[in-house]
């Protein structure tokens, strides 16, 4: 799966790249067209051929990055919870091959220079996908609302330092980690919770 605007479209690749390149130093708003175009290799002319303004383009990757993991999430809700949910499914690790493929942009647009409100747009995108998943699980509801806002703080933390420190860990190990921090706690009975721990094991590739 790809991004519209970051790889069929070779222009449109140059002005992202030029984007992406600035916002290692400036932030988004001080970015100029000027920038981009010079890094491009294009005319000022040819940006706004393709975009209002940088604000524009940068929201148009955001928009699509996440419409291009809702389709993955749409695919993942379809499937019924049960305890194989502790295993990581195709949805989950093609999420995070999805974001491995996009470290780089995703580490600028939640970095210094880069976009609060993409950190925003993500955090509810991901409050609604688990809230669907585990709606139905017995007595949710009851503390649904923390383990939601729980749950959302640390994927963000997971996927930043693991595509910041951590990217030696394949995606699809690093989705059946996220997998058992998500689900695990659900099918811990009192006599299984009662034993010794044991940290999980992930096959590391």
């Amino acid at each position: 799966m790809s991004l519209e605007i970051s790889r069929e479209d070779d222009t449109k690749t140059s002005i992202m790249k030029g984007i992406f390149h600035v916002m290692q130093t400036k932030d988004i708003p001080h970015i100029t067209v000027d920038d981009v175009a010079h890094y491009a290799g294009i005319a000022r002319s040819t940006f706004y051929r393709h975009f209002n303004s940088v604000d524009a383009a940068v929201k148009v990757f955001e928009d699509q990055l996440l419409e291009l993991l809702a389709d993955i999430n749409e695919v993942a809700l379809k499937v019924r919870f049960t305890q194989a949910q502790l295993e990581p499914t195709f949805s989950m690790i093609q999420r995070m091959e999805t974001l491995f493929e996009y470290r780089d942009e995703v580490l600028l647009l939640t970095g210094p220079h880069g976009d609060p409100q993409f950190l925003h747009k993500a955090t509810l995108f991901m409050y609604d996908y688990l809230r669907e998943r585990v709606k139905t699980i017995p007595g949710i509801q009851e503390y649904q609302d923390l383990y939601l806002v729980f749950m959302v703080g640390g994927h963000h933390s997971f996927v930043k330092y693991w595509l910041s420190e951590r990217s030696d860990i394949s995606p699809k190990t690093a989705a059946a980690m996220l997998c058992r921090m998500y689900y695990a706690y659900f099918f811990v009975n009192t006599e299984g919770g009662n034993k010794l721990p044991c940290a999980p094991e992930f096959e590391l590739e």
